[in-house]
C-alpha cells in the first residue's frame, strides 16, 4: 500500500512540474511581463494550459496560456492587484542564443486591474 501511495505522489509531483517553466523560460516570461506591464511583485501562477500542435513528422509545438496574479505598487504603501495572462510557446528549432533545441517567446502579455 506504501508504494502505491508513494507512486501516486511522485507522479503527481512529476505532472505538476512538466507543466512549470524553466528557469530560463521564467526569466522571458518575467521580462516580458515588466515590459507590458510594469515591475509586478508576488507574481503567483493560478493555472496553466498547453496546447499541443503537430507540426511534422513527430515534432511538436507546444502553446501556453498561463495566468498569474500580482501587485503593482501605487504608492508608497498602496499595491494594485492584477490578473496577468500570457500566450507563450515553446517551437521546435534550434535557439542560437542558449544553444539548446526549443525555441521559447511570448506573443502576448494582457494585464487587468482586479
Amino acid at each position: 500500500m506504501k508504494h502505491i501511495v508513494s507512486f501516486f505522489v511522485l507522479f503527481a509531483g512529476l505532472t505538476a512540474q512538466a507543466q512549470n517553466f524553466t528557469p530560463e523560460q521564467s526569466t522571458i516570461v518575467q521580462a516580458a511581463i515588466v515590459e507590458s506591464c510594469g515591475y509586478m511583485r508576488n507574481l503567483n501562477q493560478v493555472s496553466q494550459t498547453v496546447e499541443t500542435i503537430k507540426v511534422d513528422q513527430g515534432v511538436h509545438d507546444l502553446y501556453y496560456t498561463t495566468v498569474l496574479t500580482g501587485e503593482r505598487r501605487l504608492d508608497q504603501s498602496f499595491f494594485d492587484a492584477y490578473i496577468i495572462t500570457v500566450q507563450s510557446s515553446l517551437t521546435a528549432g534550434y535557439d542560437h542564443q542558449t544553444k539548446t533545441w526549443g525555441v521559447f517567446s511570448v506573443q502576448n502579455v494582457s494585464c487587468v486591474p482586479q
